[in-house]
This record gives structure tokens, sequence and C-alpha cells, in this order.
């Protein structure tokens, strides 16, 4: 199976990691103390589903019960393997600037997506 992701997905993903919004942190989605790994970016700019809360842990859940990996419709998009190293990255202390650098050459985008935006550009520049 070949992941893709949206490209105007994995732009936002890439801005948002360069943005200073996001504070980086380790081992969790999201910490309660609103610090975030770069999974938990690219699940805070999407709209699959919404952070909940578990008053007794020291971290939010993406929907029911992830917190420390992608729920799988995010999976889908960008793959296990490129899951693992993204994870092992923001762990292992890349700052968010360096992992964005990464997925911007490594996390494949939607070749009909790129091919309908060509058209786009190609139609615009012509007449």
């Amino acid at each position: 199976m070949e992941y893709q992701i949206k490209r105007k997905l994995k732009e936002d993903w890439v801005k948002a990691l360069r943005s200073g919004k996001y504070e980086q942190g380790t081992k969790f989605l999201r910490r309660d103390n609103d610090k975030f790994c770069c999974l938990g970016v690219l699940c805070d700019i999407t709209e699959y589903d919404k952070w909940i809360k578990d008053d007794n842990e020291k971290f939010y859940n993406f929907g029911k019960g992830t917190y420390s990996l992608l729920p799988i419709n995010l999976i889908k998009l960008i793959g296990y393997g490129i899951q693992g190293d993204l994870v092992r990255m923001n762990d292992g202390g890349e700052t968010f600037d360096k992992i964005a650098d990464y997925i911007e050459a490594n996390v494949p985008v939607d070749e009909d997506e790129i091919e309908k935006v060509n058209i786009e550009n190609s139609l615009e520049n012509c007449c």
C-alpha cells in the first residue's frame, strides 16, 4: 500500500511546525501542559477528531484512546514507517524545523492532486 497525504494538509502541517505556535514535547501527541509532538501537531490541524483530556493522566487523547501514535485514518496518509521515523526524530530531540524538512522531503503527496494543481496552473498561465 502506498501512503499519500493531500498536498494542502502536508503544507499546513509543515507551516504549523515552523510557526512557533506549538511547543515541542515528547512521548505523547499532546501533554496536559500543551506540549505537542510533531504527530500531535498533525492531529491538531485536522478536523478528524477532537482532543479529550483524561483527568487521571498527564496527556490528552486524540479521539477515542489515541495518545501516543496517530489514529489509523491519519496513519493511512503517511504510513507506519514515516510515523516511526518522526517519533524517533521528535523524541530524540530533533527540532520541529528539522522535522518539517524531513516531512517535505519524505512524505509523499497524492499524485492525482499534484496533476490537478499542475493543470490548474497551466490553465491560469495560458489564457
